[in-house]
């Protein structure tokens, strides 16, 4: 079966569901970081993180509708 979203052959939701993957792994790191040392920085990592974890999930998602309903 050919992935609808792909550049080339190389579909590209493999590709787009490690990033937040990374993204939340980051949100577990700086929850961690934040409950030992009790520094705002992490507060604000995870923070970030957990944006961007989020915003980036939804674009892994699009390209995964396309490819199951493609």
């Amino acid at each position: 079966m050919k992935s609808r979203a792909a550049i080339g052959n190389h579909p590209v939701h493999p590709a787009l569901v490690t990033l937040p993957i990374g993204a939340f792994f980051l949100v577990l790191v700086g929850d961690i970081a934040h409950a030992r040392t009790d520094t705002d920085f992490w507060y604000a990592f995870s923070s970030i993180c957990l944006g961007a974890g989020i915003v980036t999930a939804l674009v892994a998602a699009i390209a995964g509708f396309v490819d199951y309903f493609g």
